[in-house]
């Protein structure tokens, strides 16, 4: 559980988006992907058995998260995203057989 309501998440993304702007923040986005890449690709490095290095997962995940978020904001998505989620979940849970 975030310690952050959306109120203040929202509160927050824009804020960064006056600061820096929508052109800075999508760059930001893509870089931060690029570094959740990275991190995915040092698993396929690993040695089998060995466990991948999750601090650096968490990190990048977490990162990714909160620039999709901002995405979000950026484009007025909300709400918008969650409703295309269900559909592909429900579509893979069928392709599944679930």
């Amino acid at each position: 559980m975030s310690k952050y309501s959306s109120e203040e998440r929202i509160r927050i993304y824009e804020a960064a988006l006056c600061k820096y702007g929508p052109k800075s923040q999508m760059q930001v986005a893509i870089e931060e992907m690029a570094e959740l890449t990275k991190e995915l690709c040092k698993v396929f490095r690993t040695k089998k058995g060995t466990a991948p290095e999750k601090e650096g997962l968490i990190d990048e995940i977490s990162d990714v998260a909160i620039m999709l978020e901002q995405l979000q904001f950026i484009f007025s998505l909300n709400g918008m995203i969650e409703e295309r989620m269900d559909f592909k979940i429900e579509r893979l849970a069928k392709r599944l057989g679930l």
